[in-house]
């Protein structure tokens, strides 16, 4: 910097000497006026008569016209190494792009390192480094983020840190967290810069996404083991979905550029810078205390952490004589992990697309269970109709068999009564008229189910023929046909269900046809009663009420 500025004086006094080819005359004059004040009118009368002469008459290297500028020269190298060293000794105050390491620089604003508080991803274990995404509300602080910040803020308040200036990044938890830090330190939207990519974390390209227990063991080993002084090596493996994937020296360019910006943007102000991850503020101090850059994780930043005044002196302040016992053993671990990685190179390690295959997986299992619930269900359909059919098939033959026999007693009743009927009353052509109406009543029970026996008889007496019901589903009405005491008897026989799923009929069930037999006994001996009874109210008596002859109805 120094020889850019002797080279500005050079150039400077060169340009003054082609100026100084019209000044001989006049700096001899001003030498004589000052040793003889009171010729001074007359020796410049006669400088101007010789240089008239000179010119016409003498040469230009005469005695006379050389001794002059001989002296000018003398005079202008003298006033040259003046400028030079006034140029050499002066400190320089331009600003431009800053170089590190700064330990020849002095900051024109005091800076402050903070790292956001927790994410909501960070909270899932999720290490989301895309560009593209850390604008997205899942990137946005948790409940225990905003607590780290607030008490953050309370730490600058206690140590009298009032911040002018906060440049944060556009990363979802640094956007919340300086709005926390301007509500609570009452700094205006004015004095909230957002940085848009120059505060951006390191990409770590296919592993994006991933568990941070996985994967970031694995990158402090890679940087450690990899990156070198320059942090030129340890490049994690490239994606396809567009994020980067970048070593540390490729988040160099970027810092250097944002602390040059703000050295010339920026004079005499404290500024808070907001980082979303904790390797970038902890690259920035590695930069200007000239640390080796493949320990930059020994300054890594935790969420919420602020560190004060960053100096070169300060860096280097912070810099231990040994690593810490957990950073050796992360590294261990990292190792290990590193290279299982490596060796599977195809395992998917985006936690989303692992949730998005299983979301995928549990969908096509419901698809299949329902199709096979759907399947199943016909099965049960088929299966039910089939036993259906085959229950209507078995009830049909059940029925016809049991209404047959139901058929066949109540033909063979109706002759029995019609039978006993017959020979109590002792007609004969009665009893030739019920023989028939007996093979009548036969045929019908034979030949269908569900068919009406009718049965008419006609009485000279008053005897009736009672019939009782042989099921619940057969009546039995009489009604006067003539008026010689005719009585009409309808059996009527209608179909009855039966529900049971037996193919045949049980024979030996009882089926009520014993009390049924005994019921109807009871209303032939009452109906006989009765007759016999009438037939004695017929009979003449004599004077003291007695039946004459003594004859029995019976008789």
């Amino acid at each position: 910097m120094r020889v850019s500025y002797l080279c500005s004086a050079i150039c400077i006094g060169f340009l003054i000497l082609p100026c100084s080819a019209f000044l001989p005359n006049v700096f001899q004059g001003q030498v004589l006026r000052h040793s003889k004040y009171d010729d001074f009118r007359i020796t410049k009368r006669y400088a101007e008569k010789n240089s008239k002469t000179n010119r016409r008459d003498k040469p230009h290297h005469s005695a006379e016209s050389s001794v002059p500028r001989r002296e000018f020269f003398q005079r202008s190298g003298a006033a040259t190494a003046a400028s030079l060293s006034f140029f050499s000794s002066a400190k320089s105050e331009a600003r431009g792009l800053v170089k590190f390491p700064c330990n020849d620089y002095e900051f024109q604003n005091t800076y402050h390192f903070f790292r956001a508080g927790e994410s909501l991803l960070e909270e899932e274990g999720i290490w989301s480094t895309n560009p593209l995404f850390l604008t997205n509300r899942e990137s946005a602080l948790s409940p225990k983020g905003i607590e780290q910040v607030e008490e953050m803020c309370k730490k600058l308040r206690s140590d009298g840190v009032a911040p002018t200036i906060v440049r944060y990044s556009l990363a979802a938890s640094a956007i919340d967290s300086s709005n926390i830090i301007g509500r609570e330190l009452k700094i205006g939207r004015d004095r909230l810069v957002p940085e848009f990519n120059f505060m951006d974390p390191r990409a770590i390209g296919s592993w994006d996404m991933s568990r941070l227990n996985v994967t970031l063991d694995a990158v402090w080993a890679m940087d450690v083991d990899e990156a070198g002084k320059d942090g030129k090596g340890g490049r994690p493996p490239s994606n396809d979905d567009g994020t980067p994937h970048e070593t540390l020296s490729d988040q160099v360019v970027r810092l250097q550029n944002l602390i040059s910006v703000l050295e010339t943007q920026y004079s005499g102000d404290t500024v808070l810078l907001v980082f979303p991850d904790g390797t970038g503020p902890a690259l920035l101090t590695c930069l200007i205390g000239g640390i080796p850059l493949n320990r930059v994780h020994e300054f890594e930043y935790q969420n919420g952490e602020v560190r004060l005044n960053i100096t070169y002196e300060s860096a280097h302040s912070l810099l231990a004589s040994e690593p810490s016992t957990e950073y050796l053993d992360a590294i261990s671990r990292g190792r290990n992990k590193l290279q299982s990685l490596l060796e599977h190179p195809d395992e998917v390690l985006n936690v989303r697309e692992q949730q998005y295959e299983e979301e995928l997986r549990k969908e096509a299992e419901m698809k299949a269970a329902q199709a096979a619930d759907q399947e199943n269900a016909r099965k049960q359909a088929e299966k039910l109709e089939m036993t259906k059919d085959r229950t209507s098939q078995a009830d049909m033959v059940q029925r016809l068999s049991f209404d047959g026999n139901i058929a066949l007693v109540a033909g063979l009743t109706a002759a029995g009564v019609v039978g006993s009927v017959s020979l109590f009353k002792g007609d004969d052509n009665q009893d030739s008229d019920l023989t028939e109406k007996e093979e009548n009543i036969i045929q019908s029970s034979e030949q269908g189910v569900g068919g009406e026996l009718m049965e008419t008889e006609s009485r000279n007496g008053d005897g009736q023929i009672g019939s009782p019901d042989i099921f619940p589903e057969t009546a039995l009405s009489s009604s006067d046909t003539s008026k010689n005491n005719s009585k009409t008897v309808s059996i009527e026989m209608r179909p009855t269900s039966n529900t049971s799923q037996e193919n045949t009929w049980n024979l030996d069930e009882d089926d009520g046809g014993e009390a049924w037999l005994g019921t109807l006994n009871d209303i032939i001996k009452e109906e006989d009663d009765q007759g016999s009874y009438q037939e004695t109210q017929k009979q003449p008596r004599d004077s003291n009420g007695q039946i004459n002859g003594g004859s029995s109805v019976f008789e």
